[in-house]
């Protein structure tokens, strides 16, 4: 008696894949605008300028320039740990701005 394809497990495993690659597409879209919007609130901050202390401020300023100088990643390999750097260096720019 022949198997029906319903319960192949090539079959199955080849639909919950493609299922698989379309969450990735969009947990990866959905992670790159977050990231490219915290990136752009970053960047109005550093703009927009003042502050409540203008020492602390440029203290961080440096601090920004130096890591953003000091970050490099080969983002044609697509690796996962620096898309990990990545995301910590965001974070740690809005937490910054965020004090300002």
């Amino acid at each position: 008696m022949k198997r029906s394809r319903k319960n192949n497990p090539a079959v199955e495993a080849a639909k919950e894949l493609k299922h698989l690659r379309a969450i990735a597409r969009v947990a990866h879209r959905c992670s790159l605008a977050r990231i490219e919007s915290e990136i752009a609130r970053v960047l109005r901050c550093v703009a927009k300028g003042g502050g409540d202390s203008p020492r602390l401020r440029r203290d961080h300023l440096r601090w920004i320039v130096k890591k953003l100088k000091g970050f490099d990643i080969r983002a044609e390999k697509g690796r996962s740990k620096d898309l990990r750097r990545l995301d910590w260096l965001v974070i740690r720019l809005v937490s910054i701005v965020d004090e300002w």
